[in-house]
Formats: C-alpha cells, structure tokens, sequence
C-alpha cells in the first residue's frame, strides 16, 4: 500500500497542448485573418475566446491539486474533489490490457503515458496517467502483474508458506519474439497501404495552380513550354520524379508508423509495439482475448495478405493514438498470419473444413431490398449529377449501382462460410471485404438467433453473437440453415461447463 499522491506536474502540459491543438483553428481566424476588424462581434469574440482558454487552463491546474490516486492492496484508489471528494476503486482483477503511448513530447520530455483498460461499463472504465517517467510507468505495471499473480496463487495454493517462497523465488517468465518486421516487409507494406497516393492530391495541387501566375504566362510567351512538350524524355523524367517522391514519401511514412515493430509473448501476456518516433505498446493477459477477427480487402485477398485484430474486454485505443494497436501487423501473409495466432492464442484453432450457404440463401439475399440503392436512386433521380462535366442519365448510374450490389452479394454469399469444432466457433463473411470472426464458446456471453420475413419460408436463420468488449461486440452470420442453427444453439447450450467464475 502507498500513500496517495498527485499525478505528475508534466500532465499540465499534455492537456495544454490539446487545449491549443482544439482551439488554435479559431484562435487563427479571430487574431490573424480579422486581427484588423474592429467590427463588435470579433471583438467580444476575442474576450470571450481568451476567457474560455483562461478558464480552462485554471479548471486544469484546479483537477492536478484536487485528484490523487494510491496503489492500495488489489486495486487503485482514485480520490478526486476539495472540499465534497469522492473515491473510485478499480481492482486489478478488472484489468484487461494495458496501452503504452509515447509521442515527441513525451519522448522531449522524457516521459510515457500509460492506461489501465478495464472491463467496467460505465464512464470512467480506464485509469489513464497522461504523463510520468518511463520507470514509475514499469513500476505501476510490474505492481499489477505482481498483485494479479499473488491473487492467482491464492486461489490455488495448498500450502500458503511454501507456494509464496516459490513465488518469490521464481524468475521473471520469458518473452518469445514472433514477428518483427523487415525491410521487405516494411517496402510491401508501403505499397500496399496506398500511404503515397496522399502525395497525389498535393502534385495535382501544385500543378493545377500554375496556369493562373504570372510565370506560367511568361514561360508560354517565351514559347518554353512548348519546348519542355516536345522534349518527351524530360516529361518522363518529370513523372518518374513526381512517382518516386511518392513512392519514398510512403515508404517513410509506412516506417514511422511500423517501425520497431514487434510481437511477442509469454506464457501469461501477449506483447504488442510499434512506432519509430511515436511509440506505442500494448499487453493483454492471453486468457482476457475473446476473439481474434481476420480482415482481408480486396487487394490483400488477391496478394495473399492478411490483417489480425485481438477482441479483448479493454476499451480500445485509449491512449490517444490514431490507430488501434490490437490490430496487429496488417501486411502480414495469411499462412504467415495463421501460424502466429497458433502459436500465442492456440486456444483459437481454425479449421478448414467450414460449411458453405445452401443457394436458397442467396435467392432470399436477391429478394432482400438494397436501401442503399434505392435512396442513391432517389438522390441521382432528383440531383441528376453529371460527373466530370460528362452528362450520364440517372437511370444508368442507378443501373450501375445495381450491378455493384448485385456483384456484392453474390461475393458475400460465395465467402460466407461456418464451422462449430470443439470448443471454437468461426464463421467467415463479406462482399468486397471478407471477415473471418473466430471466438471460443465460454468468451461468448450471448448468443441469439433470429428469423425475418424472407427467412421463414426458407427454412433460414440469422445468429448473432455478443463478445465483452468496450464497445460490445456483436457479430452475426445471416441465412444459414434452421438445422445448423439449432446444432449451434445446442453448442452454445453446454457452454456451463466451460465457464470459470472468477
């Protein structure tokens, strides 16, 4: 037990980065684009802009004196108020992942920010400390592990003395690396992210606006343009530049964001890092995974690629990044993607062998109405867009959004596939992008199933599945066989035996 204590003075500092990052779009238009307008509204503008920075930079230095939090035995107390203070306990037992972020001010700065996600449903279901050295970072996750271990060996020690000198003797579990990304992973992935095409728009930019200066007008009149047309090689070598910069441009970025990349494990925690400059990292207990979902768009599917993403109870991306880094490496082969997930979550088999829709289901999915196409028909009936200048009648671009929808459910019945083997169940779906969802039956906290209009003539069903995760996850798999549905409600129905109460 520790005495309880103010979070870290640095914490000031992140929250007035994000005041400015929030505010500095209207700060811009009231002090720099109308800096001369002595007109009323922009004056009592600027008051009132530069009270609600001031107040706010007070509420902020107000919560740092008043919100303190201890590392009490089996849980953290969290102490907030002056003179009506309230306390909020988060046991560990409740932990489900624990989220690293470091960007370029924490790495100036010489700290981290860390959060404890939960599986607690309400408004505050995390314990976030936006800034503190990376050592009492360690300390606060090696403090958890440690609690969470003794309370483990509680429960299953017959001798008290002997198992806590065994504990304490015992080393440290080894991490296993399983993947680390190299330089011809990282040029794949530069490729295949599509990162460079946000250097397109900027080209295009650049290029478009240099008919209306003054320069361009010198140059045609100087008849030099008409030169650089006819020279065809120093066209060519224009657009090989402009393709290269692209090309490196996306390359660079896809290595910021994946570099040191890394996934290990060990026999308790899964171990997930990556970023070059901006750091992130991410731990999760093996046995708090409910799923592991496999996402593959049309161009990883024909290149053979593969992206994971680990459905845990924590409430996702908490730390502020812009990505959620339970997706893991997202360029991975799919043979490659399949032996990584046996090898840390063997829990989570996958098997070939998966039952295809009978076709009556796809003659119900035809007869299933696309609202989708009729209100895009609707808008093109009433708009009449003309794309590009290009007058195209409505009725034919209704005509090909129909076949899109058409192609689209023709794929997603193609993929669609299921298997119940042992204690996993998995499905796969998905038109153009294709889904394949694997959970175990005791991470399954609901199961439902359901019949529309379409369905029961048909002898069809639609089961849904719910998974604890922040936010809920729910999955279902539509128009499968009466008959399989109940083989899977009879599945699910043993599903007792496999539950152990915590």
């Amino acid at each position: 037990m520790t005495q309880a204590k103010r979070y870290h003075p640095l914490v000031l500092v992140f929250q007035l980065k994000n005041l400015i990052r929030n505010m500095i779009l209207i700060g811009v238009y009231l002090f720099v684009f109308n800096a001369g307008s002595n007109d009323a509204f922009y004056t009592y503008a600027r008051y009132i802009f530069i009270g609600i920075i001031g107040l706010t930079a007070l509420s902020y230095v107000y919560k740092w004196f008043t919100h303190t939090y201890k590392l009490d035995t089996g849980a953290f107390q969290l102490y907030k108020g002056l003179f009506a203070k309230s306390r909020r306990t988060v046991p560990f037992s409740k932990i489900q992942n624990v989220q690293r972020h470091t960007s370029w001010l924490h790495r100036l700065l010489g700290m981290t920010s860390i959060t404890f996600e939960t599986s607690m449903e309400d408004n505050d279901d995390s314990v976030t400390f936006r800034a503190l050295p990376p050592a009492e970072a360690d300390r606060l996750e090696d403090f958890i592990k440690q609690q969470e271990a003794e309370a483990e060996t509680e429960e299953t020690e017959t001798d008290a003395a002997e198992d806590s000198a065994e504990m304490e003797s015992s080393a440290p579990p080894a991490k296993t690396v399983h993947f680390r990304p190299g330089m011809k992973d990282h040029i794949k992935a530069s490729f295949l992210s599509l990162s460079f095409f946000a250097l397109i728009p900027v080209i295009f930019s650049l290029v478009s606006n240099v008919d209306s200066t003054d320069t361009f007008t010198r140059m045609m009149e100087s008849g030099f343009v008409s030169a650089l047309v006819d020279a065809w090689w120093k066209i060519t070598l224009i657009a090989v530049l402009f393709a290269s910069a692209a090309v490196i441009f996306g390359a660079v970025k896809t290595i910021l964001q994946y570099g040191r990349y890394e996934i290990a494990s060990d026999d308790e925690r899964i171990y997930i890092t990556k970023g070059f400059f901006q750091t992130s990292s991410f731990s999760v207990q093996k046995s708090r995974v409910q799923a592991v979902e496999y996402r593959q768009p049309p161009i990883n599917r024909w290149l053979g690629m593969t992206e994971m993403r680990l459905i845990s109870a924590g409430g996702a991306n908490a730390t502020g990044g812009t990505e959620n880094i339970t997706s893991l490496y997202p360029y991975m082969s799919t043979a490659r993607a399949a032996g990584l997930i046996e090898d840390i979550l063997p829990v989570f088999s996958i098997t070939d062998a998966m039952t295809p829709l009978p076709r009556r289901s796809l003659f119900v999915r035809f007869l299933r109405p696309s609202w989708f196409w009729l209100i895009a028909t609707g808008l093109l009936f009433y708009f009449e867009p003309s794309p590009f200048d290009i007058h195209v009648p409505w009725w034919a671009l209704s005509a090909v959004l129909l076949v899109l929808v058409i192609i689209s459910r023709l794929l997603d019945f193609a993929h669609t596939r299921y298997a119940v083997h042992d204690e996993c169940i998995q499905w796969r779906k998905g038109g153009w992008t294709t889904f394949l969802f694997v959970t175990k039956r005791e991470k399954v906290s609901e199961m439902t199933f359901k019949r529309g209009i379409l369905q029961k003539p048909a002898g069809l069903s639609t089961m849904v599945t719910i998974n604890r995760s922040n936010p809920v996850k729910h999955t279902d798999i539509d128009d499968i066989p009466v008959d399989a549905a109940g083989d899977m409600k009879d599945w699910y129905s043993r599903r007792t035996g496999d539950i152990i109460t915590e």
